[in-house]
């Protein structure tokens, strides 16, 4: 699942979208995240993930992701930042014309992945915020993991839409599928409801209802 927010909001357009969700997982894990979506002024995107989630035991676990593309869909920044248990981890990679650099202890020096051969681009980081894809319309890319220090192929493709019951109410949404997995998203892209690694996240306020 990347500068200070201070330094970065200097550079952001006005804000795009900010979304409440709820988030309910497995072994009694459930929690509340924040999604915002901006356009950044050169027309690349940048993301940022809140996440808090409790377990049953009482354990609390704060993730914020942080991830920069630019006008090509592209990646330029990812970060992540995990604290919980006492402990905080922070993972930032960076890219440039040689690749990506990859720091997780800040004393050491980063990992270096160079760029691999193969498409790039990933214009469906712009779907239904600058376009609306054609039903069926597919995009396949190189994705960068950071955690594995790899790239794999990826396909992101537009299914149509779907209706759905969220906070009561009837809604149509964009059904996206990500690798397999689908997301419910509305005309402005932001998600009204997603499933992660066997985690669902379901917006929780600003939902109008179609009937």
């Amino acid at each position: 699942m990347t500068a200070p927010l201070a330094l970065l909001a200097s550079l952001l357009s006005a804000p795009l979208s900010e979304t409440m969700m709820s988030v309910v997982g497995a072994d009694g894990m459930s929690g509340s995240a924040t999604v915002i979506n901006q356009l950044l002024p050169d027309g690349g995107k940048y993301v940022r993930l809140s996440l808090v989630m409790t377990y049953e035991n009482g354990a609390r676990a704060d993730v914020v992701q942080e991830s920069t593309y630019d006008p090509k869909g592209r990646p330029v920044r990812f970060l992540q930042t995990v604290t919980g248990l006492g402990k905080r981890n922070t993972m930032v990679t960076e890219f440039d014309e040689a690749g990506a650099h990859v720091t997780i202890d800040p004393a050491k020096p980063p990992a270096n992945v160079k760029w691999p051969e193969g498409p790039l681009d990933d214009p469906s980081q712009f779907w239904f915020v600058k376009t609306r894809p054609k039903v069926g319309q597919t995009v396949k890319f190189l994705r960068f993991r950071p955690a594995k220090l790899d790239w794999v192929e990826s396909a992101v493709t537009y299914i149509g839409t779907r209706e759905a019951v969220i906070l009561g109410k009837l809604v149509t949404g964009n059904v996206v599928r990500v690798d397999g997995a689908d997301a419910l998203l509305d005309d402005s892209g932001d998600p009204l409801r997603l499933e992660v690694s066997g985690v669902t996240f379901e917006r929780s306020a600003g939902v109008d209802s179609d009937k």
